[in-house]
Parts: structure tokens; sequence; C-alpha cells
């Protein structure tokens, strides 16, 4: 465990994840290795959201818990500490992922399993993105984890290209 806590404002501007009461540890370290995979130099967990350092999530990460720095702290207070910086979340009946002119860097919040964003990080948000379902699919939602692996290879590939 680190000895002292990230200050979000050593974050060079890029994308971080916001893990918003994500209480599965598998999901959470998913996001981890996501987080690790595609670059995202941050997770910032609300405190409701299982802990980082939890064996379990650790296991999950497989070793992304070394190379991605972490911190918990209310989403509020993040976006105190990066005014400049969008907020997007995933929700359901937002903007669709593929559609959307995306920010050059900003806060992704995903959030807990069954319930979806809190109403509090709800309000934060800047921009609503949604993983459109096709036609013919008949999940009624996705696992947080693969959310946040879809909505990152987006943001990615929009860059490399942009």
């Amino acid at each position: 465990m680190p000895e002292k806590q990230l200050d979000p404002r050593e974050i060079r501007p890029d994308f971080c994840f916001f893990a918003d009461g994500i209480q599965d540890p598998g999901n959470l370290g998913a996001i981890l290795r996501i987080a690790d995979w595609f670059g995202f130099p941050a997770l910032f967990c609300a405190p409701d959201t299982v802990d980082v350092y939890s064996p379990k999530v650790i296991q999950a990460s497989m070793g992304a818990f070394l190379r991605v720095a972490t911190a918990e702290l209310e989403l509020a207070d993040l976006c105190a500490a990066l005014p400049e910086w969008p907020v997007l979340g995933a929700v359901l009946g937002g903007e669709s992922v593929f559609k959307i002119d995306l920010p050059q860097f900003g806060i992704l919040v995903v959030g807990r399993e069954g319930r979806g964003l809190s109403p509090e990080a709800e309000a934060l948000l800047h921009h609503r993105l949604t993983i459109p379902k096709h036609p013919q699919g008949g999940a009624e939602s996705l696992n947080a984890g693969i959310a946040a692996g879809i909505l990152a290879a987006v943001i990615r590939d929009r860059q490399m290209i942009g």
C-alpha cells in the first residue's frame, strides 16, 4: 500500500476512472486492469467502493494495482481538485459513446452493480455516456468491468484517430 494518499492534482490531464460504489472485488480488479491496459494513470474510488487492497481485488487486478495510482475520495472532492476536468458517466439512456464528441481528458465514472451511478455522482456529470444495445440484444445491462473496458477502448481509439 502506498505510504501517502495520491493528490489528484499530480495526475497529468488524461482519462481516469472513478468507481462510484463498486462492490464486487472482481469488477474493481478488472477496472484496474483496464486502466493499466489503456494507460489510464489513476483509479479514484468513492468511500463506499470495495477496498482496492482487498485480496480479491489485488488478485483480479493481475498486478495492475502496482502500476495504476489509486485514491479514495468523494467525487465532489475530486471535481474540486480538478475543476477543469470534464466528468463523464456510464448511464442507461445517455448519448451513444460511438457518436458523442469526447473531450481529450476527463474523469470517467462507473457505477455500482445493479444500481448504477449514485444521484450525487449523476448531478456532477458533464456527459452522460451509453453503450448502445443492439436491437436484438436481450441483456438488461452490462457488467461494470465490461462497460469500463468498452468505454476505455472507444476513448483511446478516438484519441489515436482524432
